[in-house]
């Protein structure tokens, strides 16, 4: 029998749950005599000492409460509670994300992309170190681009502010797209934006966003 120390739920993730969704992973775990649990800080369920073979079985129990992970290659979406939760929260952070979720991509994503959405100016989910962050301002959203933390860490470029719903979502795929066509396998789009240069990778975003 193989085990891992602790292995993460692939393709799952919680970001918030009920007593009964806590009553139904307690049972789980309970289940499959697994003595430790934890939730990473993407929301994932990692758990202690399970048997490779049992994974498949104690899997298919979560799906009942869990949400899938995003479809279209982003990694992992950071999400505070936002206004709904939060005594600082300005904007209501579930809608834009599960529409995130839902954002469709042409092409594959050369490399993991990691998006994190504040709810307030304090910025709890750091969307300045991540590849996409939105932070709520007076008019609207805030969108930075090409973030990360890390060992080489990289502030984001802000490149658009007062953006609704909508507007967010099309500039987040155009700035994707953009990555998507000209960075190679591999590279984050910290690396991808320090090669290519804000100004030039500005520039292309203007002529996208032409009619």
């Amino acid at each position: 029998m193989t085990t891992k120390p602790f292995y993460t739920i692939p393709a799952l993730h919680l970001p918030t749950f009920t007593t009964d969704d806590l009553e139904k992973l307690s049972s789980a775990v309970q289940r499959f005599n697994i003595e430790k649990m934890r939730f990473t800080p993407g929301g994932q369920l990692a758990v202690s000492e399970i048997a490779e073979e049992d994974l498949p079985e104690f899997t298919a129990l979560l799906r009942q409460f869990m949400k899938t992970m995003p479809e279209n290659g982003i990694s992992i979406i950071f999400s505070c509670p936002g206004s709904k939760a939060c005594k600082h929260g300005l904007r209501d952070t579930t809608v834009i994300a599960e529409k995130i979720q839902n954002l469709e991509l042409v092409l594959p994503l050369p490399a993991k992309v990691k998006i994190a959405i504040a709810g307030c100016p304090r910025c709890c989910t750091m969307p300045r170190l991540r590849d996409i962050g939105l932070i709520p301002g007076a008019g609207g959203w805030q969108l930075y681009f090409g973030g990360n933390g890390g060992a080489n860490p990289r502030i984001s470029d802000c490149l658009a502010e007062n953006l609704n719903t909508d507007e967010t979502l099309e500039y987040m795929r155009l700035c994707l797209a953009i990555y998507q066509e000209h960075a190679q396998p591999g590279m984050r789009t910290s690396r991808f934006v320090e090669k290519m240069g804000i100004k030039p990778f500005r520039k292309k975003l203007e002529k996208k966003l032409l009619p």
